[in-house]
């Protein structure tokens, strides 16, 4: 990372969660948040909890919503220097057992694969303008090894992570730092009626900041710091452990 002091710093899915953790985290650090979400209510909120924070209502499953914010964006900021790709949602699904008649997996990969990959590239003019960008990639533990009853939400995870990749690769020598965020289940709203043990939104952020800082390209949180060791000593061991966790 560069040593500018104030950043602009883009955030989607900022409004609860673990986007709502990074909007904390970064603007305690005296940089410019701009957070994006589809609940209007929500980021009215975030305006309120977090002083500074601008906000902007978006889809980014929409090609135009997504245009939108990027002329916002345009217009405000000279560059942005960090963009955190945060928004999705797991949807369970389960082939053997549900009615599949009216079934489209579409919504579920656009907003956890595809909408991702095309925040990126909206953002990249802008990214390129900075001395040193950093794009954060929200992932999980689910995209090394699927989970059994979230087949697609793994699938669209899985490709989070190989995108990450190729990413890091392509921009290597473009000053633009790709990094993957690989937590487990994490205590967010959206996962407040599950009873499985969870990881809170700011440790997710505090071990993102840490391997940014040290130039790691993956953040692993929680017991997903063990999983990549565990399926390379054991991987049928730790697939039968995610598969019914």
């Amino acid at each position: 990372m560069s040593g500018k002091t104030n950043k602009v710093v883009v955030i989607t899915g900022g409004s609860s969660g673990i986007g709502k953790a990074f909007a904390k985290a970064y603007n305690a650090k005296g940089h410019q948040v701009i957070a994006c979400g589809r609940d209007q209510e929500k980021l009215k909120k975030l305006e309120v909890d977090i002083a500074g924070v601008d906000t902007f209502q978006c889809d980014v499953t929409d090609n135009a919503s997504l245009q939108a914010f990027l002329s916002y964006i345009d217009q405000k900021y000279p560059q942005v220097d960090i963009l955190i790709s945060n928004a999705g949602r797991l949807d369970r699904v389960n082939f053997a057992n549900d009615d599949l008649s009216q079934f489209d997996a579409s919504s579920q990969i656009n907003l956890n694969l595809t909408s991702s990959i095309n925040v990126v590239a909206a953002f990249l003019p802008q990214l390129k303008k900075a001395a040193q960008g950093n794009i954060v990639l929200v992932s999980s533990g689910f995209g090394l090894s699927p989970a059994g009853y979230a087949p697609l939400y793994s699938a669209a995870k899985a490709g989070i992570h190989s995108f990450a990749k190729a990413l890091r690769y392509q921009l290597k020598d473009a000053g633009i730092a790709v990094t993957e965020v690989i937590p487990p289940l994490v205590d967010t709203p959206a996962t407040a009626q599950r009873t499985e043990a969870k990881v809170s939104a700011e440790s997710v952020v505090t071990e993102t900041l840490k391997a940014i800082a040290k130039g790691k390209p993956e953040a692993l949180v929680g017991q997903t710091k063990f999983l990549p060791t565990i399926m390379r000593l054991v991987p049928r061991t730790a697939e039968k452990l995610v598969f019914s966790s």
